[in-house]
């Protein structure tokens, strides 16, 4: 007996669901790395995501989709500075001491830091997220370490 199955035709929206909505804990994470604030990262999401979605029947493969929504945020963010909103720091008191020292840093740091430590990115996707050379991330990247072990051993000094 032979079957015949029916084509499924899958819509954009179902793809979309799929494929990008598993992602938004952590570009929302990310997000609040870059504002500090959870009802701008909120905002911020809003829009990425929005964005995204217009996006991505043009989508290309040659950047990981992960990394594609984070450059979308990163894009809506630059503009959100732009239209002059202020770049929120977050409550830095009575933070534990590394999430203190990290919410210190320069934003431009900060993310980079973010991007490697816990999305596991490369140093070339953290350079396509931000739009700027592996150079620029490899040394981003050392002079937040840097910073967060100075900061990390003066808190430690502290009594």
């Amino acid at each position: 007996m032979l079957m015949i199955r029916a084509a499924q035709t899958v819509t954009l929206a179902e793809r979309f669901e799929r494929d990008v909505l598993p992602h938004l804990t952590r570009v929302y994470r990310g997000a609040l790395c870059l504002t500090g604030d959870p009802e701008a990262a909120e905002d911020l999401v809003a829009e990425a995501f929005a964005r995204a979605y217009r996006a991505f029947p043009r989508r290309r493969t040659g950047l990981r989709l992960e990394a594609w929504l984070f450059r979308i945020l990163v894009s809506a963010h630059r503009e959100r500075r732009g239209a002059g909103r202020p770049a929120a720091c977050g409550a830095i008191g009575g933070q534990p001491p590394v999430r203190r020292a990290l919410r210190e840093l320069p934003e431009d740091l900060r993310f980079a830091v973010y991007l490697a430590a816990v999305n596991g990115f490369s140093y070339r996707e953290i350079a396509q997220v931000t739009g700027t050379s592996t150079e620029t991330v490899a040394a981003r990247i050392r002079a937040a370490r840097g910073a967060l072990r100075c900061r990390l051993s003066v808190d430690q000094e502290r009594p």
